[in-house]
């Protein structure tokens, strides 16, 4: 039959090329359309996963949000996850984690500046085709895993420098995939939103007693006035001579 209508392997595989393009809806044949094609795919995209919270050993969380120079950094940290099902082929207790995918904005590649895993720069691969962030080399076993942690860092001058504008479910939090040694997707989550800083809860420092009021110092007293020099005694009475005999 293939002689028949194909006389090469080559043009066969040419004209089934052809074939499955035209079969592409336009949507996704549009060049520069990544957030259209990447809407053709369930997140993560080409992936076959185990998508219940249950059915892994470990969960990704926001952890925090700070400033540095010319960039904002939005922390990530793996957790244990609160329930495991036996059921699942991933909550075997020797699942490991190779690969994490983020679900991104395919416009966003240029605000991502770096990032880092563990406090150390690290490997990625923004697939913008795809709306994809891929972080490869996590390498964490069953023990390490837990509180291994990365950062993004997303430029000041880009208007994708908030999680709510770089990954694409928006609202602050971020969609992502596990993946193990088996490259099994497990599970698929979100991230929560990230966590606002702690409270000083310090107790205010005790307040000294105000100072004393300043007296003011005292009046001098007023000038003694002279004293009065003392009337001239009046003389004695004088009595008349007695009258002689």
């Amino acid at each position: 039959m293939w002689g028949r209508f194909c006389p090469s392997w080559g043009v066969c595989f040419a004209a089934l090329a052809i074939a499955a393009l035209s079969a592409i809806p336009a949507s996704v044949a549009v060049s520069g359309s990544g957030r259209k094609l990447m809407a053709t795919y369930e997140f993560p995209p080409l992936c076959n996963c185990i998508r219940s919270l249950n059915a892994a050993p470990f969960v990704l969380r926001a952890s925090s949000a700070s400033s540095v120079v010319g960039a904002q950094r939005y922390c990530f940290r793996i957790e244990k996850s609160s329930f495991c099902d036996a059921k699942f082929k991933c909550c075997n207790g020797e699942q490991v984690i190779s690969k994490i995918e983020i679900d991104v904005e395919p416009s966003c590649r240029p605000a991502l500046l770096r990032v880092t895993l563990n406090g150390k720069p690290a490997s990625y691969e923004f697939n913008a085709q795809l709306g994809v962030l891929r972080l490869k080399k996590i390498n964490a076993n069953a023990t390490t895993a837990l509180n291994t942690n990365f950062c993004l860092f997303l430029a000041d001058d880009s208007i994708c420098d908030t999680l709510d504008t770089f990954c694409a479910i928006g609202g602050g939090a971020c969609k992502y995939a596990l993946f193990n040694a088996d490259k099994d997707c497990c599970p698929v989550g979100i991230t929560g939103l990230v966590p606002p800083p702690p409270l000083d809860l310090k107790p205010a420092a005790a307040h000294s007693p105000p100072p004393a009021p300043v007296m003011p110092p005292p009046l001098d007293p007023p000038p003694s006035l002279p004293t009065s020099p003392d009337p001239p005694s009046s003389p004695p009475p004088s009595f008349p001579p007695p009258s002689p005999p």
